[in-house]
């Protein structure tokens, strides 16, 4: 039925807010109200005209004229049906609709049967009342009386908010903008009892206004979050302010986490608190869906890591005995046999590297892989390793230039770890260097770094491929067709193994002209 509202609706709970900041409804006469009600029904030319405000459950009368009735239910008002349409409401005939005739204008000797009522509108856009008129006979009310009624009813707004002015200053104004502020707000008195709050508050709540004024705030929490709010309660009032967390708990039991702020401010030379309230709802599911996808990715890798162990066990005990046999098969056999030999010892090689380096980046990633420190002398552990491939680039008919420093180069750093980004920065460019090209391999220091420099004159690296060398199982050539075999994971580790010593590696490249990296190493990181 029309007249009847949804009072459980969240806009009504608005609208009966808007109208409870004016306390207006049962108040005495006024004479700004009286004149627009005696105005309306001379522009009109009515018999009944009327200033109206509609609460919950019933339709009051601020000015009256032509009726003694100060009040109707509200299912049974015309100004009810008014407040529910946003222009003006026109009724030709009341006695036609069966509701309208227990109206008790209708009913009453006034003999009421036009009806014409305009909104009145809050200046934040609620409906909370009406200018009305009723009439004894038929009647059709025309656009120019509708349009008075219209500004009278704009006359009414603004004599609802000067007298809120008049009552408490700017108290309607700043409760319309508490509102509408995107949390919730609240004041409490020096005892911690709820004094003002703002419309998010009550319908988070759930509670009636005249539940909650007065109401101790810890009474909206419950077991250590009572506690806890207690003592921030106490915390703002002693030291000026204070956050806390905590569950706040609903009329109905309903349980929102709340990230409270509070201030200690003064009303009229007494201490009150005013705060504020995020909703962090939003904000615990996603750390509950962070923290599940990290215990699953830290299970997942602990899982890979385990069998990538179990694999290499498996697998590098018999490729050990495969490639010393195939070894000494190519020394004692002959001709084709000694050629065949030879390629099942150099694949058995090339598949435990890529083995080893499959377990080390492995362990590089799941941090399993433990870097001890000692003082070691950069230039030693380089030289090392250049001996130790100087014959690869002899059989390639590679130059291979070093330049070393006459003094060492020292620092706290990992001997094996050293050793593997010389060995993988070196042997890629060996494998990416035509024959007659030139490998470089330098190593100089400054004041606060090591630098270590791997040169070559080989096929170099396409702009578009740069960005990504670095990237696990990634080269510029893939696909069984690729030029250049190896399971691009040397790159890889060089940055891993790199960050983990605190340094940093760089690449520069050229298409066809050559490739330059750089690493350098803090000498003074003693971690």
């Amino acid at each position: 039925m029309q007249g009847t509202p949804d009072t459980d609706s969240e806009a009504e709970r608005d609208r009966l807010r808007a109208l409870r900041r004016f306390e207006i409804m049962d108040t005495a006469p006024e004479p700004e109200f009286d004149r627009i009600a005696e105005l309306a029904a001379s522009l009109a030319d009515a018999s009944v005209a009327l200033v109206l405000f509609v609460d919950a459950h019933r339709q009051w009368h601020k000015a009256a004229v032509g009726t003694e009735c100060s009040e109707i239910a509200r299912e049974r008002s015309l100004g009810a049906l008014t407040i529910e349409t946003e222009g003006p409401t026109v009724i030709e005939d009341v006695e036609e609709t069966e509701w309208g005739r227990k109206t008790p204008l209708v009913e009453g000797a006034s003999q009421a049967h036009f009806y014409a009522g305009v909104p009145l509108v809050t200046p934040d856009g609620y409906r909370i009342g009406a200018v009305a008129v009723l009439g004894r006979t038929h009647r059709v009310v025309d656009t120019d009386t509708l349009g008075q009624l219209q500004h009278l009813a704009d006359i009414a707004s603004e004599a609802l908010v000067e007298r809120q002015y008049a009552l408490g200053g700017t108290e309607e104004v700043s409760q319309t903008v508490l509102d509408h502020l995107p949390g919730i707000f609240y004041v409490l008195g020096p005892k911690g009892r709820l004094k003002r709050w703002n419309a998010r508050f009550e319908r988070i709540s759930g509670y009636e206004p005249g539940e909650l004024a007065g109401l101790k705030a810890t009474r909206l929490f419950e077991g250590q979050d009572r506690e806890r709010v207690a003592e921030a309660i106490t915390t703002v009032f002693e030291e000026g302010a204070a956050t806390v967390e905590a569950d706040f708990v609903s009329k109905a039991g309903d349980s929102v986490p709340i990230l409270f702020s509070g201030v200690r401010t003064y009303v009229q030379g007494t201490p009150h608190l005013a705060g504020m309230g995020i909703d962090v709802s939003e904000q615990h599911r996603q750390a509950r869906e962070l923290r599940k996808a990290k215990e699953e990715a830290e299970e997942a890798s602990r899982i890979k890591s385990a069998m990538l162990q179990n694999l290499s066990h498996e697998i590098r005990t018999p490729l050990t005995s495969i490639i010393g046999f195939s070894r000494v098969l190519e020394e004692k056999l002959s001709g084709e046999e000694a050629r065949i030999a030879g390629l099942v010892h150099d694949g058995g090689k090339r598949l435990k590297g890529t083995i080893d380096s499959v377990l080390q980046l492995s362990k590089l990633e799941t941090g399993t892989e433990e870097l001890s420190r000692e003082h070691i002398d950069l230039t030693e552990v380089v030289t090392e390793v250049a001996d130790l491939l100087r014959p690869q680039a002899e059989e390639n008919q590679q130059e291979f230039v070093t330049a070393m420093p006459t003094a060492p180069i020292e620092g706290h750093w990992n001997r094996g770890a050293l050793r593997r980004i010389t060995e993988n920065l070196l042997e890629n460019a060996l494998k990416f260097t035509p024959e007659g090209g030139r490998v470089t391999l330098r190593v100089r220091g400054t004041e606060a770094a090591a630098i270590l420099e791997v040169e070559d004159t080989g096929i170099g690296i396409s702009e578009e491929a740069l960005p990504g060398i670095f990237e696990a199982f990634k080269q510029e050539s893939e696909g069984l067709d690729r030029e250049y075999e190896g399971s691009g994971l040397g790159l890889s580790n060089v940055r891993k193994l790199t960050d983990l010593l605190g340094g940093t590696v760089e690449v520069e490249s050229e298409k066809g002209s050559g490739t330059r990296f750089t690493v350098r190493l803090p000498i003074d990181d003693s971690r």
